[in-house]
């Protein structure tokens, strides 16, 4: 157990302390912004809460966040393995403890590093702007939830829509880095590991929005409680049923990829774990290594 912590707590320092994690924070802070500035003249009515989520769907946040958490961490699986790093990891771990940690800590990374600007956003929002709740002129803004469980909290309970808002985007975060991760046992490469959540989810939201040869469930935005292209759907909470379809089809494909090919066999086994191991005797205590694809040779030790 105490191996187990400290496996986790390296991992977690690893991703919190990690530059990308920062630079995240500030894209998607500089995002919203960005949309903050844009939107701050439009309809002088509206309250803070109308105001956050306006940012919330006008900033092309929704779908950008399968490519914004893969940033921070998610290539980590594979400069492991290419540097060789997961050797010295390995020698004081187990390899379940570190396949826990790694995932752990990556998804956990994403999620903070895109959540976090946003919920700051909502508190700096609701202390800036006085403006009443309700406000009459709004009740036809085409931005604001209508309907459904949404627009009940929405109207009365911001702080409960906001923090639904918020627990979607973690949760969802969470799965798209983690789907980025696991990814990265099958194709070695970082950029892979990195951009195929979002072209993924590029795909399913094209052939949802455009071409309507998906089911409306399974666009990525509505899983992050988005209001809809062309209708405002989750009306009910019997709709939420449907919408939990994407994220547990993310959760399945990453234990699925890691059940294949996340066992220590496989990963461990690969070539570039070979460098700088010995590879044949020369002479009596004299030993050729490889490292990087180059062959030196050691003198013997007297």
């Amino acid at each position: 157990m105490f191996q187990k912590a400290c496996t986790l707590k390296a991992e977690l320092s690893r991703a919190f302390k990690s530059p990308k994690f920062f630079l995240t924070i500030g894209a998607v802070s500089l995002l919203l912004l960005m949309t903050f500035i844009m939107t701050y003249t439009h309809i002088p009515e509206k309250s803070y809460v109308d105001h956050w989520y306006y940012i919330y769907l006008q900033s092309y946040y929704t779908y950008l966040i399968p490519l914004l958490v893969c940033l921070p961490f998610a290539d980590s699986l594979v400069l492991d393995r290419k540097e060789g790093f997961i050797r010295a990891i390995l020698a004081r771990s187990k390899y379940g403890a570190y396949a826990w940690a790694k995932v752990f800590a990556n998804g956990l990374a994403g999620a903070v590093a895109v959540s976090l600007p946003l919920a700051l956003s909502y508190v700096l929002l609701s202390i800036s702007n006085k403006n009443p709740l309700n406000n009459p002129a709004l009740n036809v803004f085409y931005m604001r939830p209508q309907e459904g469980f949404l627009g009940m909290l929405f109207r009365e309970h911001p702080d409960m829509f906001f923090l639904v808002i918020i627990a979607a985007v973690i949760v969802m975060g969470f799965l798209w880095a983690t789907l980025g991760l696991s990814v990265s046992l099958v194709i070695k490469n970082r950029y892979v590991a990195i951009g195929f959540p979002f072209l993924f989810s590029g795909i399913l939201q094209y052939f949802v929005e455009r071409t309507r040869r998906l089911p409306w469930y399974l666009a990525p935005t509505e899983s992050l409680f988005r209001l809809n292209f062309s209708n405002n759907h989750l009306m009910t909470l019997s709709d939420l049923r449907l919408v939990l379809i994407l994220p547990m089809f993310l959760l399945l494909s990453s234990i699925l990829l890691w059940v294949i090919f996340g066992k220590r066999s496989v990963v461990v086994s690969d070539k570039n774990f070979r460098e700088s191991l010995p590879v044949n005797n020369k002479l009596d205590g004299e030993k050729e290594y490889v490292l990087s694809g180059k062959t030196y040779s050691l003198p013997i030790l007297k």
